[in-house]
């Protein structure tokens, strides 16, 4: 098996040489003749065909750095450790105390090829972010380890919006949690113990269908563990890199997809991503998702995202469900509290401030 830098490499060769083909081949059209002229004709059909399969080996090249970039951010915030067996590997401890080791890159451009015509399709429409999302693990420890960064880069001064605006932290609980998803005991200790945690306890649903506390049809954490051989505790996920989501009528259309845009229900979103063919292959964030993707823009920009009260949004997270409470979570900045909020709203609730962010699971 070739290492990750060789592979690298190898499509950083494959890439080249499809431009030297291209054009060489692209020389030999001579403009001067019919476009049916047999020997033009194939000429141009063939520059044309290598034209796209040098765009697909460019994509493929962008997102293996990135996975490469992701894999050292998950080293650098402790969400990644070197489990020893046999051999090391890289892994993540699950909810259910199971190792599961970390896609290789080799596994991740195999994804990426075996849903060729899809990621090409979204990466057309604006997907071009890849997150490496540690699915499995406790919402605790990611939740921690965001808290841990923002206190880090508030030390560096390093803590921005991106309005280029220096953004203020309360240190003592830079990320406010809801209690729906992790519960502190009331003590006057510095670390308070945890009593309860949604997705241990099974209250937190993951990619439902409805906002039903009777009828969501999603699963918990620990049901996607057990599927696949533990493949879900490991999300690749491509996103739209937007920190800050549109405000209602300022979505983009690309390749025939407008983006979501602010000031509809969490309903109204999960509708939409559910029903229309311009939203195809794409689900609502999880909180855990969302985790990692303030994670990446803070290491990567050192800004925060969904900056309700600078240029962005609030971001319901539709792929998460809290049945206990009948909750959609969402998350944003907040200027005036000074923290990073995982909140919950009830689903039929619309507000010009919040919004929603999808992504595509490869």
């Amino acid at each position: 098996m070739d290492s990750p830098c060789s592979q690298i490499q190898n499509s950083l060769k494959n890439l080249l040489d499809l431009r030297t083909q291209f054009a060489e081949t692209y020389s030999r059209v001579d403009e001067n003749k019919d476009r049916h002229d047999p020997e033009n004709k194939q000429a141009i059909e063939y520059s044309l065909a290598l034209m796209e399969e040098t765009k697909l080996a460019q994509e493929l090249l962008n997102l293996q750095l990135q996975y490469a970039s992701q894999k050292k951010i998950l080293y650098q915030t402790s969400l990644l450790e070197s489990f020893p067996d046999d051999e090391e590997y890289d892994a993540i401890e699950g909810i259910d105390r199971e190792v599961y080791p970390i896609p290789t890159l080799e596994q991740f451009t195999e994804r990426i090829k075996a849903k060729r015509e899809m990621v090409k399709n979204k990466y057309e429409q604006g997907f071009t972010k890849l997150i490496l999302v540690p699915f499995g693990m406790p919402l605790s420890i990611l939740i921690m380890r965001y808290a841990q960064l923002l206190n880090q880069h508030n030390k560096e001064n390093t803590l921005f919006s991106t309005d280029g605006t220096k953004l203020d932290l309360e240190v003592d609980n830079p990320v406010f949690f809801w209690d729906g998803y992790l519960g502190l005991k009331p003590n006057k200790k510095p670390n308070k113990e945890i009593i309860y945690e949604a997705d241990r306890a099974g209250d937190l649903i993951y990619f439902p269908n409805n906002f039903d506390k009777d009828d969501h049809q999603g699963k918990t954490k620990l049901e996607l563990l057990k599927e696949e051989n533990g493949s879900q505790a490991w999300q690749i996920l491509l996103l739209e890199d937007l920190p800050d989501l549109p405000a209602e009528n300022k979505g983009k259309t690309i390749k025939d997809r407008k983006q979501l845009e602010a000031n509809k229900t969490p309903n109204d979103y999960l509708k939409a991503i559910q029903t229309q063919k311009q939203y195809q292959s794409e689900q609502g964030l999880t909180l855990e998702s969302w985790l990692i993707y303030a994670i990446t823009q803070l290491q990567e920009k050192n800004q925060a995202i969904d900056d309700y009260q600078g240029q962005g949004k609030a971001c319901y997270l539709t792929g998460s469900y809290q049945k206990k409470f009948g909750s959609v979570p969402y998350a944003y900045w907040s200027r005036v509290d000074r923290q990073a909020e995982l909140s919950g709203s009830y689903p039929g609730f619309p507000r010009g401030r919040d919004a929603c962010r999808s992504g595509v699971m490869i």
